[in-house]
């Protein structure tokens, strides 16, 4: 498990796809989505009867890449299936989550105590933690454009 967190634009879905871009050119497997779009593609996969080829698929990836976790909100149905895919990937892949908020504040952040205990057990324990601290990139990125033009 890997936990990257920081302010808007400091670089960690960048940081989360190279660890996962050199994976791949290991010849493991990856797969990137933000927290909204996975927790839109279990609802939708629950509604079509597909959830547990969707939840198995989620398993072999071998890196699973969590970003933006902490921007939309989190009720409680979103909590439990977080849980879900965190529960099945233990032991068998690692977990790349990017996320603006604090780690001391994921658990009031996942709107359930009980859900957010077992999620924080299964995370935080075993998980390498990288804070990046500094000034968006982006600003720095458009700020050189703008000098250039």
């Amino acid at each position: 498990m890997v936990i990257i967190t920081g302010a808007t634009g400091t670089g960690k879905t960048y940081i989360a796809c190279a660890l996962a871009h050199h994976a791949i050119s290991c010849g493991y497997s990856a797969y990137y989505t933000r927290i909204s779009k996975l927790l839109a593609e279990i609802k939708s996969t629950r509604v079509d009867g597909f959830y547990l080829s969707y939840l198995k698929k989620m398993t072999k990836m071998r890196v699973l890449i969590l970003d933006d976790f902490g921007v939309s909100p989190m009720n409680t149905r979103g909590a439990q299936e977080l849980l879900e895919v965190i529960e099945e990937r233990v032991g068998f892949g690692s977990i790349i989550i990017t996320s603006q908020l604090a780690v001391e504040e994921w658990h009031d952040y996942l709107a359930n105590g009980t859900v957010a205990d077992a999620v924080l057990d299964r995370l935080i324990h075993n998980s390498y933690r990288l804070n990046l601290d500094g000034d968006s990139m982006r600003k720095k990125t458009w700020s050189k454009k703008d000098k250039n033009e």
